[in-house]
């Protein structure tokens, strides 16, 4: 017991080192703190419509190194200029330390024909745009887009010079349509692009600069010599509204000014503003760290929340009436999900340990080092935590509609629809994992269990106590010692044999949750009356031509030839041999293609080859 309670200790000061790194309020005076007189005295604080306040300013003398900026007045309306003219101002702010400015959208290097293998290099930022090493500016974290419009395109925002990735997204179109092809915003479902026509992601890593790529992922004949049509944004959270700007994107979208929001910082060490000597702690040309000690104060969405990560246990017992059993939103082994609304009216989800084994404990860090590392829509955010209880608790965003596997084997489940989205938006989650950011992350506990869903039935992949991290440029094999034996049904069959896991382990595990949604049969406990496995059994069906004898009836009804396609991509991912299963990125495109075709109606594809013969027998059971 003295050693559990050893471990829950060093656990305790490890989560109080991570939530100080990672959310400590910035302390440093913030330029907002200088007196009411917005300039130096006989320095212009008016530029057009723009307000220019100390330490900026556009006369000789009048701002800080880094501060200087251009009134152009060549025009009947004068403009701001940053560097070289690419960025023009809208406004600074001094209470929240941002500038909002127009720019152009991001050029590629491209060939310029849309043939196989077409891709495209690109920059955004950069010192031309006053955005260079030194300079006092970078993209404001959070509060910026990273944006794609085209059709099969896959792409790729990483820092600048480096092999980090930021951010991907991909968009797919009605592949019957004629060439060049071109978004139709009319088929586009919302304001938002979610990966049909286009697609935007949030950009988490704020820097001056950034490398773009572009790659087709289809595959186009080289016959089809015609120009391509794309066009890639950074752009302010928000402004990418289908409604306001769909006439300017079928018309001529080189020309569309797009808006970003800029952070800023004072990197001298006195600000020598009228009335205010203010120091600055803020260093220049920090790591990649830089902004991470206030990312929650210029966060709003994260700010609401809390000031920092650290949540008391009395806001926690109020949020859900002492862990009442009403709040519970799944048990599985010795954890426990509550919901709860804390007092700020904000709507979360509580992890509750109730063990001190030492392996328990091991994860709840691991997960916390792991969560404070990534950002993906489809993979559950770490708020917060609380540290007054014997083992922490874990305070994660909203996840109000529970765990994917209580809706499958409910009496009432997810239509077959809903149930391909899941699959698309779990791959997503998995390729960002594997081969989007810097350390590869093998989730190593994969089953429907460990999907959630928010109140709009969006994936949230959850539990990284068992993952596994490793440099993505290691050399050898990827494969790597496991600390936790997956339930039974989900888990790699060949770890028993050989040790150890990979990342074509979670490819076998999404196969079988693919087996799962498609059948609605639950894989650790499941045999037919010959005595076969879900695997197995589903398998020898697919190759018999007999997939209706095991297909959920539901999906029968709803769906259509891409059912079909689904299975054989189930099987390809549960194929024994590792080697022979395709990587996550793969997978994800595939099944991006697919959901395309579906939400068009385009798929052709049949299933009327399938016999009726179910003779041979199956579990009638639904588990």
């Amino acid at each position: 017991m003295r050693e559990c309670t050893a471990e829950v200790t060093v656990a305790r000061w490890l989560l109080i080192a991570a939530a100080v790194a990672l959310v400590s309020p910035h302390l440093s005076p913030a330029p907002a703190a200088v007196a009411a007189q917005i300039g130096l005295p006989g320095c212009p604080t008016i530029c057009g419509d723009v307000v220019v306040p100390y330490p900026f300013g556009f006369s000789r003398g009048c701002y800080l190194p880094g501060f200087d900026l251009t009134c152009d007045t060549s025009s009947s309306q004068p403009r701001l200029l940053l560097g070289n003219g690419t960025l023009q101002l809208m406004d600074i702010s001094l209470d929240n330390s941002t500038v909002r400015a127009l720019g152009p959208n991001i050029h590629l290097q491209t060939s310029g024909k849309l043939a196989y293998g077409y891709s495209g290099n690109g920059t955004w930022g950069g010192p031309g745009w006053g955005l260079g090493d030194g300079s006092p500016y970078s993209l404001s974290e959070w509060r910026n887009e990273f944006i794609l419009w085209g059709c099969f395109f896959f792409g790729e925002l990483w820092l600048a010079g480096s092999d980090r990735v930021v951010t991907t997204c991909g968009s797919v179109c009605d592949p019957h349509e004629p060439l060049p092809l071109l978004p139709d915003p009319d088929k586009i479902n919302g304001n938002k692009c979610s990966g049909t026509g286009c697609c935007q992601e949030p950009v988490s890593i704020g820097r001056a600069s950034y490398d773009v790529q572009l790659n087709s992922i289809r595959n186009w004949s080289p016959d089809n010599e015609v120009t391509a049509r794309y066009i890639m944004f950074i752009a302010e959270e928000g402004w990418f509204d289908l409604n306001r700007i769909s006439t300017k994107l079928s018309s001529n979208v080189e020309s569309i000014p797009t808006p970003v929001v800029l952070s800023w910082e004072v990197h001298s060490n006195t600000l020598q503003g009228p009335n205010a000597t203010r120091t600055t702690t803020t260093p220049a040309n920090a790591g990649m760290g830089t902004k991470a000690t206030h990312t929650f104060r210029k966060d709003a969405r994260r700010t609401d929340i809390a000031e920092t990560m650290i949540i008391t246990l009395k806001e926690l017992e109020k949020a859900t009436n002492k862990f009442d059993q009403a709040h519970e939103l799944s048990h599985l082994g010795h954890v426990t999900l509550y919901t709860g609304i804390l007092s700020s009216l904000h709507t979360v989800a509580i992890k509750k340990t109730n063990t001190m084994e030492q392996r328990e404990i091991k994860n709840l860090i691991n997960e916390v080092a792991i969560l404070s590392q990534i950002n993906h829509k489809n993979i559950v955010k770490l708020l917060g935590c609380c540290l007054e209880t014997e083992v922490p608790l874990l305070v994660y965003e909203s996840i109000t509609n529970g765990i994917i596997y209580d809706h499958l084997h409910a009496p009432t489940s997810l239509s077959w629809r809903d149930r391909l989205r899941i699959a698309v938006e779990t791959a997503r989650a998995l390729a960002y994992l594997h081969s989007f950011v810097s350390m590869t992350i093998i989730h190593e506990d994969l089953k429907s269990p460990k999907l959630l869903l928010d109140e709009n039935l969006n994936v949230k992949l959850s539990d990284f106590g068992a993952s596994i991290c490793a440099p993505v440029d290691q050399t050898g094999p990827n494969i790597y010692n496991c600390v936790h034996v997956i339930e039974s049904g989900y888990l790699e069959p060949t770890y028993n044999s050989i040790g150890h896991l990979c990342e074509k382990c979670d490819v076998y595990s999404f196969g079988i949750i693919l087996i799962e949604l498609l059948t609605r049969k639950k894989p650790g406990s499941y045999r037919s009356t010959h005595g076969y496995d879900l695997v197995n059994h589903f398998i020898a069906l697919l190759s018999e031509h007999n997939l209706d004898c095991i297909l959920d009836p539901q999906v029968t009804r709803e769906g259509d030839g891409e059912v079909v396609d689904v299975s054989l991509l189930a099987a390809m991912y549960v194929k024994f041999i590792g080697e022979k299963r395709p990587p996550m990125r793969q997978v994800e495109m595939i099944l991006e293609s697919i959901h395309s075709a579906k939400e068009y109606g385009s798929s052709d594809m049949t299933d009327d080859g399938y016999e009726e013969d179910c003779n041979w027998g199956i579990d009638s059971s639904a588990g």
